[in-house]
């Protein structure tokens, strides 16, 4: 007898991977009640924005600061170019307010949240 040879099972082969084709995409055409929406999204958004900024303008009159001897557009100016000046990093509201007092020689303690409004108006 003559000895039987071993075979090795055939290996399988992954399917081959179809071809993309090159076509470009359509877009997709959108239907009036689909374009409505996005204009109404749209206009809304930017009526929140507008309210936005119409309330922060009502802020910066709302600020109640009666310190004799100072007008409050020319305390604003001076908060204004406190801030512009500093390192915003490392400016607290307490300096701010530190410097305002240097400046007009006075205790502004019991303007604390006066002030904080104008600093945050100017930031």
């Amino acid at each position: 007898k003559t000895p039987s040879k071993k075979t090795t099972p055939a290996k399988k082969t992954p399917p081959a991977k179809k071809a993309v084709s090159a076509k470009k995409k359509t877009p997709i055409k959108m239907n009036s009640a689909i374009k409505k929406a996005a204009t109404k999204k749209a206009a809304t958004k930017k009526a929140a924005t507008a309210a936005k900024g119409a309330t922060k303008k009502s802020a910066i009159k709302a600020v109640d600061l009666d310190i004799p001897g100072i007008e409050l557009d020319k305390l604003r100016e001076k908060v204004k170019s406190i801030v512009e000046n500093a390192d915003r990093k490392e400016l607290t509201v307490k300096m701010v307010r530190k410097m305002l007092e240097d400046w007009l020689d006075t205790d502004l303690t019991e303007h604390k949240d006066s002030i904080r409004s104008l600093v945050m108006e100017v930031m």
